[in-house]
Parts: structure tokens; C-alpha cells; sequence
């Protein structure tokens, strides 16, 4: 990008702030369809207006996509990212450190001890009483916000995979969805759909990244027979159940044991 910037303030005479905020769209793009009808749609566009740098960026760039764009990099590398690990960073170096430079090794190891003892403590305080987990939040966000998906999207349904479309403006965007594991009882799931985020997967940065049931999983399980068949299934299932509930036999054995494993490691630490 820095390339970018320095080649649009030299060679771009009136539209540089169109083609910066282009440029950072096709970075973003992660369908490969959509990538290509962008990328001929601004050379198309800026051929004439701007020569300079367009023909700057097809001999630097056009030919060689799959080693910056990201719809090349997902395929082949994955998406991935180090938020949690700087999180936990920002976490030690200052609520727990205070901002304060580190120097001595047996105070750095006494005040990462510590850090790790709070959120194990929080575990068992989770474990106790429930928690409402960001990332279930969000998955029940996702939900309400399929309910509210207009006619620009669509859907086409194939055997085992479902391809969603949005189309905005002169643009389509596609969002792949396959099908998984749809007897997994994980907790990481939508109780109003009955999936699971095992249950599909989708190409999009909510899925990838986030690792939540995206709107568009939640689009397909509702506008196809998949989402029919599967409600209907489970509807069954509690109808023959002599609970109202499905619940994990093993949850709270589970849970005790996991509690049975953290309590003396707290125990060590503060005493």
C-alpha cells in the first residue's frame, strides 16, 4: 500500500483519492470473481483519465495477483490473524505491568503467573454461573441481522454447497457455503436455527476470522430446505425426548473436572 500511495501522489493527477479508496477495496476482496470484475472495471474506468498509473499498475501488479490479493492468500494460506496473542500482550504489558519496561526475569515470571491465575479464576467464575460469550453475542447478532437481508441477496443452492449473492450496484459479490458436520452439539451454536458453527462454513471474514455463524450461513439455513430439514429434525427429536432440553449428559462432569484441574494451580500461585 505504501507503494500505492507513492505512485498515486506521483503519477495520478485528479482522482487520487477514487483510486486509493479502489485500490484498498481490491486488497479486501475475497472472492476471486468479484476480485477480477473489479480489477477490469477500474482499468476500464481510469485507462483513459489516468495512463500514468494504471499502466504503472498492469505492468506491476496485474500479472502477478496471487501474491498480494487477498482472495489468493485465503485460498492457499488462510486467513489469519494475531489479535488474541496481542490482546494477551496488551493484557501483561498494561493492566498487569502497569506500561512499565520489564527488566527483571523474576518479576516479568511472577506477573505473567499472575495474569494467567485471573483468567483461570474467570474460567471458574464462567463455569459457575454461565457466560454469554462474545462470540455467541455475536452469532445471535448475525441472526437477527439475516432477518433483515433484502432482495439484493440471493441464493443457489447445490448439493453440498449453497453460494450466496449480493448485488450492489454494478457489483456482485458471492459467499461460498458448505455444508459440515450437522451432529456436532458444540457450544458455539444458534439455538433459534439449531446449527452449530461446525454445521457449515463460509468463505466470508465473519466465518474465517471471527469464527462465527455469519448472516450468510444463517440466510441459507433459513431460505433453503436444508434449514427446513434440519428444524424439522430437531423438532422431532425434542418431541420424543422426555426433556424439554437437550442437554450433555457429560457438561458437568466435564466441568467439574476441568475445576478440579485449575483450583490448584490458583492454589499455587497465591500462596
Amino acid at each position: 500500500m505504501r507503494n500505492w500511495n507513492l505512485n498515486i501522489n506521483s503519477k495520478v493527477v485528479q482522482y487520487k483519492e477514487e483510486i486509493r479508496i479502489k485500490l484498498k477495496i481490491f486488497l479486501a476482496e475475497t472472492d476471486e470473481t468479484s476480485f477480477h470484475k473489479l480489477i477490469s472495471s477500474f482499468i476500464e474506468t481510469y485507462e483513459a483519465k489516468e495512463s500514468s498509473f494504471v499502466a504503472y499498475f498492469q505492468s506491476n501488479y496485474i500479472n502477478r495477483t496471487k501474491k498480494w490479493a487477498s482472495c489468493y492468500k485465503k485460498k492457499k494460506a488462510g486467513v489469519n490473524t494475531n489479535m488474541k496473542l496481542e490482546r494477551w500482550h496488551r493484557q501483561i504489558k498494561y493492566e498487569e505491568a502497569g506500561g512499565t519496561v520489564m527488566k527483571r526475569m523474576d518479576k516479568t515470571i511472577s506477573l505473567i503467573l499472575k495474569a494467567i491465575a485471573k483468567k483461570l479464576l474467570s474460567r471458574i467464575i464462567s463455569i459457575k454461573r454461565g457466560k454469554l460469550t462474545p462470540r455467541v453475542a455475536l452469532i445471535r447478532k448475525r441472526h437477527k441481522t439475516s432477518l433483515e437481508m433484502g432482495s439484493e441477496y440471493g441464493y443457489i443452492q447445490c448439493v453440498k454447497k449453497h453460494i450466496v449473492t449480493k448485488t450492489q450496484g454494478e457489483s456482485i459479490f458471492t459467499y461460498d457455503i458448505e455444508e459440515g458436520d450437522k451432529t456436532c452439539q458444540c457450544t458455539i451454536r444458534c439455538e433459534e436455527c439449531y446449527i452449530c458453527i461446525h454445521s457449515f462454513s463460509c468463505s466470508c471474514v465473519d466465518y474465517c476470522v471471527r469464527f462465527i455463524i455469519c448472516k450468510h450461513i444463517h440466510f441459507i439455513h433459513k431460505e433453503s430446505s436444508v434449514g427446513e430439514i434440519s428444524v424439522e429434525t430437531r423438532r422431532e427429536d425434542l418431541e420424543h425426548s422426555n426433556h424439554n432440553l437437550v442437554v450433555d449428559e457429560n457438561y458437568n462432569e466435564k466441568h467439574e473436572i476441568e475445576k478440579d484441574a485449575i483450583v490448584p494451580t490458583l492454589h499455587n500461585v497465591f500462596h
